[in-house]
């Protein structure tokens, strides 16, 4: 047992290096609907006493408990000059039961982000009710 369970150890505990094909940024979505994005040069990525922490060359951090987190992605965007869609408008989407998920630049941006389920995306000059497969 004692054979099985140190390398487990080391494995779960390690430092581990991971590369996204062509991707410049990770992208931590929170359950509140907030969104971070930290450029993935030299980033590092740590798990303990139940909190995410990302940190990079670049000095940016991010830390969050592992229980608000909806989920993180790589993306080839930083989501800074690039967030607004058609005609100037950003959708934020909600869940049915009224919880914020998220701003989006366009609802296809939206449709690939959110996890399954149903949702309201409303912008300045529509409301859209879209399924998530």
């Amino acid at each position: 047992m004692r054979k099985l369970l140190i390398p487990a150890m080391l494995y779960c505990t390690g430092m581990f290096s991971a590369q996204a094909d062509e991707s410049t940024n990770i992208v931590f979505l929170q359950t509140d609907g907030t969104e971070t994005s930290l450029t993935i040069e030299g980033l590092e990525l740590s798990f303990a006493e139940n909190i995410l922490s990302a940190k990079n060359t670049a000095n940016q951090i991010f830390a969050s408990p592992v229980a608000k987190m909806s989920k993180f992605y790589f993306s080839n965007n930083s989501g800074i000059g690039d967030i607004l869609g058609d005609n100037n408008e950003l959708f934020t989407a909600y869940s049915i039961t009224g919880i914020k998920a998220g701003v989006f630049s366009s609802v296809e941006e939206a449709e690939n982000c959110l996890p399954r389920g149903f949702y309201i995306l409303k912008s300045i000059s529509s409301t859209r009710k879209i399924y998530v497969k």
